[in-house]
């Protein structure tokens, strides 16, 4: 009411009606050191909701509300249930580079039995307990009443569905240098001449290493070669094919999207260097998901929608912005218990009044941060947060033009 006096003061009693207007914004995730700032390693989601009837300060919106959700995904993010997917890729991505430069950093071997004998081991248990028995078009189980656990089976890179390239992918990434790797791959294919082993290899499985075992099931093949950098060709289409299927496994197993319209991040016309950015995408797409999933618990339908509009964006662009920022409508009804609990970064009224020529406006400001980079930050001794209250007045003259 104080803030009506004061702008009312500036008209007369003949004034037009006073349209208000009011808008918050909330913090759903934010940096985990500083609540009022994020880090480059970190995302953030601010949920922003705009109406037009309050009686008090800081009161909740209700009634005819309308509410955004911002999210800015960063992949990489230690808190994300995601991140898992994250150290795959960010792997591939170094053993992408060293094909480029031809430098890579391996990581140091941790196990205590070498790399042969892991193979051998991971051989021998696939013989004996058998791949299960599924085509590559077989997904995730999808439970309509328990979506969240389908989701976490998914996100934590507990796809069923396994090819031998998949498992292979698993060992050979960790190898700690490039004769290591070639002496592995050497040994595979060395045990697959042998006739010894048949692997299961899905049909559309592209890499070499999964086009020689099938045709192995029919003729006598020449061993490819490990010459130069073949063995690190070799090494990272299995990964990207891994990841393909795994990002296919989530999006479409969960519903989330059509194979259609996941297809243009999954072809790189042969060229496994411009796989890498495409599947950047699918992860940060990802990153979105499970950040709306986790902090609002939307529905399937309502994800779903986010899923398609944010491959629509990244169809668009030829790499991912770090800087960008998706907005989502949702509904007042999904997110009006969670508001009482969330931490308000900006409360805002405005009042707009005509009084003839006169156009008035006063607009009200309550931001836990400065309005100007100029302003110092000041937190008085024994508060946790400080408040920044901006105010602005506004009188236009129609006929002075002023």
């Amino acid at each position: 009411m104080d803030l009506k006096c004061e702008h009312q003061a500036k008209l007369s009693q003949n004034h037009l009606l006073t349209k208000t207007s009011y808008f918050a914004s909330y913090s759903l995730l934010s940096s985990s050191e500083f609540p009022d700032e994020t880090t480059a390693s970190e995302g953030w989601m601010t949920l922003q909701c705009t109406w037009n009837k309050a009686r008090h300060i800081f009161e909740l919106p209700h009634g005819d509300v309308s509410c955004v959700l911002n999210v800015h995904p960063v992949s990489g993010d230690e808190r994300s249930p995601a991140f898992i997917l994250h150290k795959e890729l960010l792997k591939l991505q170094g053993l992408t580079c060293g094909l480029q430069t031809g430098e890579i950093v391996w990581s140091p071997q941790e196990a205590d039995h070498s790399l042969t004998d892991q193979l051998t081991l991971m051989i021998q248990g696939l013989q004996e307990r058998g791949l299960r028995k599924k085509t590559e078009n077989q997904q995730v189980p999808l439970d309509s009443t328990d979506f969240d656990s389908c989701l976490e089976a998914a996100v934590l890179g507990k796809r069923e569905s396994l090819d031998f390239t998949d498992h292979l992918w698993t060992l050979l990434s960790g190898c700690s240098s490039f004769e290591e790797l070639k002496m592995a791959l050497a040994f595979i294919f060395k045990q697959l001449n042998s006739k010894e082993m048949r692997p299961l290899i899905f049909r559309k499985n592209s890499t070499t290493l999964g086009k020689f075992i099938r045709q192995l099931h029919h003729e006598d093949l020449e061993t490819p070669s490990l010459e130069g950098m073949k063995p690190l060709e070799m090494l990272v289409e299995i990964g990207v094919e891994k990841l393909r299927r795994d990002y296919t496994s989530i999006f479409v197993g969960l519903e989330l999207a059509t194979q259609e319209q996941l297809q243009p991040f999954l072809q790189s016309s042969g060229n496994i260097v411009l796989a890498l950015p495409e599947l950047q995408k699918l992860q940060n797409v990802l990153e979105v998901i499970v950040l709306s999933k986790t902090f609002l618990q939307l529905p399937r339908q309502t994800l779903s929608s986010y899923t398609r509009e944010a491959l629509k964006f990244y169809s668009t662009i030829p790499s991912v912005d770090p800087n960008h920022i998706f907005h989502f409508p949702v509904q007042i009804s999904s997110v009006h218990q969670l508001l009482e609990r969330l931490p308000v970064l900006e409360w805002r009224v405005s009042l707009k009044s005509q009084d003839k020529h006169y156009h008035v406006q006063t607009i009200c400001q309550i931001a836990t941060k400065p309005p100007f980079d100029h302003c110092l930050a000041y937190k008085p001794t024994g508060h946790e947060f400080s408040n920044y209250v901006t105010k602005i007045n506004c009188i236009q003259d129609t006929v002075r033009k002023t």
